[in-house]
């Protein structure tokens, strides 16, 4: 049996347009994979004051702003300044990078950090624990998923708390393992001394 298609549009290849946040992290990958040196020493001078108000990031960021609300510009100057920080990339959530950096040999330090970051609501205070925490990625050589941190912090703030909600789940998580569940199973078995 053969799949019908309206006259016309079975050979019709259809190509995924990039959303603008993937184009933009896309954008800002190119640059330390292309050498602009220039575009990135502007992009951290924007780490030495609030998002979006160092003159010398706006030629890099300006143009992928348009349209935007007040916040979401502010997120992408701050992505831009965090990414130039530390232009290493990664995968996962940030709750991910925790856990890595965490397993590197900082675990308190790093939670005290995610939590505090997790509690923060004010999105001043945000950048300045994100600059904290990327740097923190940066001297243990653990890369960050820009995408994935814009996307998330475009809906840091919903009432539900979805994002620090996954965050923790991604720290507090180990890697899976094969023998995890086994492990847990024998965890919970009743002594058999009782």
């Amino acid at each position: 049996m053969s799949t019908k298609y309206p006259a016309g549009t079975q050979d019709v290849q259809t190509k995924r347009q990039p959303r603008r946040e993937e184009a933009f992290t896309d954008y800002l990958y190119s640059l330390s994979e292309r050498g602009r040196r220039k575009e990135l020493a502007a992009l951290r001078r924007g780490l030495s004051a609030a998002p979006g108000t160092v003159s010398a990031c706006y030629p890099v960021v300006a143009p992928w702003t348009r349209g935007l609300s007040p916040r979401d510009e502010f997120l992408y100057y701050l992505v831009a300044s965090l990414y130039a920080l530390h232009p290493q990339r990664g995968s996962g959530s940030l709750g991910k990078v925790a856990r890595q950096l965490a397993e590197a040999g900082a675990e308190e330090s790093t939670e005290k950090r995610l939590l505090a970051l997790q509690d923060e609501h004010d999105d001043e205070a945000l950048a300045h624990y994100l600059r904290q925490f990327v740097g923190l990625a940066k001297a243990s050589d653990v890369g960050v998923d820009y995408l994935r941190l814009l996307n998330d912090l475009r809906f840091f703030n919903l009432p539900n708390s979805s994002v620090q909600r996954r965050w923790a789940k991604d720290f507090y998580t180990p890697a899976y393992r094969g023998d995890v569940g086994a492990d847990r199973a024998q965890e919970r078995k009743p002594d058999e001394s009782d």
